[in-house]
């Protein structure tokens, strides 16, 4: 639900959260990187 624009938006900071938190491997930035695409797919 919601409207994609704010969807899209929201997304876009979730990732950027995501990014910063999963910083301790290389292996967890992917998996938060390939998670993110695959939501923006999604959409």
């Amino acid at each position: 639900g919601g409207s994609q624009f704010l969807g899209r938006r929201l997304i876009s900071w979730q990732c950027k959260k995501q990014t910063i938190v999963a910083t301790s491997t290389i292996e967890e930035e992917y998996v938060a990187a390939a998670s993110c695409c695959g939501q923006v797919l999604w959409i």
